[in-house]
């Protein structure tokens, strides 16, 4: 796995305000289309988990709640990071825990923005007892969250057991991270020292907003981004910008490619206009995308504000095919 060292940079962009005397249009749907607003934050510190059958969000929570994600099913081994913290990852060399004090003089791994398996930033630990520095991340602010040092004492069908610590040695703490095959991923935090409830039951969402590091390349540059990632459980979506919405059915998505990559849907359905100063939705770009129901629906993007003109705030509209 390439390894990319430890960069970031933080972009503001200024927002154009609605103008107050703006009259919200009503629109009349087509018949059995949907449509729905989620609010992010103008900061994008919340992560909202979709469901596409039910139109509802069921479940959310801040960004900066949790740290690792620890693969679930019983053959699982793998560990992610929070890429919507930019949170990243150095191997150390050493087995020596204790030795391990500073943060420097190390290169840093992300994992690859589709979820590839075979491209996370740990990689193979099992059995190496090697010790790992995560660095956290940063918070909505643009502040850094930490450095903590980890190893995996163990991997096993049941449970994960690791030792974690900050740099000086203090919060130090052994844990025992159980499974739980109805979810994708256990989500631990380092500040909790503990297993904290992000994920909701692999089976009732199907898409995730969520600000997540993309690997840009030439250079290789990390840099975090908002959008929307898949449900890594069934969920598949193949992007049709040949066809206007209304004209989407089943039969013209037949013949589209599915891909199960966490960020085919991404984050590039907008882009910051320059001139205006604000996102604006890409027409061209509709997704079809089939849920963990097995149903198939499909979705495109029509603003990115809400009504008062505060980004942050995806609206689309989505339809059962």
């Amino acid at each position: 796995m390439k390894k990319y060292l430890l960069t970031y940079s933080v972009f503001i962009f200024s927002i154009i305000a609605c103008e107050q005397e703006e009259i919200p249009v009503i629109v009349n749907l087509p018949a059995g289309v949907e449509s729905t607003q989620l609010m992010m934050g103008s900061d994008y510190s919340s992560q909202l988990f979709f469901d596409l059958g039910s139109g509802a969000v069921v479940a959310s929570n801040d960004k900066t709640t949790w740290d690792l994600g620890f693969e679930s099913q019983q053959d699982g081994w793998r560990i992610w990071l929070n890429a919507a913290n930019g949170g990243s990852v150095a191997a150390t060399g050493t087995t020596n825990f204790e030795s391990v004090v500073s943060p420097e003089s190390l290169i840093y791994n992300y994992d690859l923005q589709n979820g590839n398996p075979d491209s996370t930033a740990f990689g193979d630990y099992r059995g190496t007892g090697q010790v790992f520095v995560v660095n956290r991340g940063y918070a909505s602010d643009a502040s850094s969250l930490g450095f903590f040092k980890l190893v995996v004492l163990d991997a096993s069908e049941l449970s994960y057991t690791i030792k974690a610590a900050l740099l000086d040695g203090s919060n130090e703490h052994t844990l025992v991270i159980p499974k739980n095959s109805e979810i994708n991923l256990m989500t631990y935090s380092f500040v909790q020292q503990d297993v904290v409830s992000v994920e909701p039951p692999k089976s009732n969402w199907d898409l995730l907003f969520t600000q997540y590091t993309h690997l840009f390349a030439n250079p290789p540059t990390p840099y975090i981004v908002t959008g929307v990632l898949l449900n890594r459980y069934n969920v598949k979506v193949a992007v049709d910008t040949f066809n206007v919405f209304d004209d989407i059915n089943l039969e013209s998505a037949g013949v589209l490619e599915f891909s199960s990559d966490l960020d085919i849907i991404g984050y590039d359905w907008k882009f910051f206009d320059f001139s205006s100063a604000v996102y604006l939705v890409d027409p061209t770009k509709n997704f079809i995308i089939r849920d963990t129901d097995g149903d198939t629906y499909k979705l495109h993007f029509v603003d990115f504000y809400d009504e008062n003109g505060i980004k942050g705030a995806p609206e689309f509209e989505w339809q059962k095919l």
